[in-house]
């Protein structure tokens, strides 16, 4: 497989022709194989046990249209749920396995994975999407640890 570089040879004039049709060709291994960043480089609000999770989807009383994961989540030291944290269906979630780091998917949360959390300011209390008497957040950004 060529690696997405300038090396591959274009003659001037048609550059953008040539690479296009040298990368549907030889395919290009570096932009599939290359490392994600997380949007958020800074360090996580929390981190947690996955207790349960839950998918949401409908219109809501209000009238909008919801898509969500409610994440009810263990904070050590604790072994039960004690916060809930809302997964929007597009949130920005990664899987780390070891070193790797990838794009994945709120729909990929299962009980028992270890999570990083970034969320909003606001903390929700007595919201039916919470533990009974526990904090509520909306997560920005979430990172599953397997």
């Amino acid at each position: 497989m060529w690696p997405c570089t300038s090396a591959i040879p274009v003659y001037p004039g048609r550059r953008a022709a040539s690479t296009m049709l040298a990368l549907a060709v030889f395919g290009c291994t570096a932009a599939t194989n290359s490392r994600v960043t997380l949007p958020l480089q800074m360090p996580p609000d929390l981190g947690a046990r996955v207790i349960s999770v839950h998918h949401q989807q409908g219109w809501a009383p209000d009238g909008f249209y919801m898509d969500q994961y409610a994440v009810w989540v263990a904070i050590a030291p604790s072994d039960s749920a004690n916060a809930g944290v809302l997964v929007g269906a597009r949130q920005p979630v990664f899987l780390q396995a070891g070193d790797a780091l990838v794009r994945d998917s709120a729909a990929d949360i299962t009980s028992g994975d270890s999570v990083q959390v970034w969320h909003d300011i606001g903390v929700d209390q007595g919201s039916a999407q919470d533990p009974p008497g526990a904090p509520g957040y909306t997560a920005t950004q979430i990172v599953i640890v397997r």
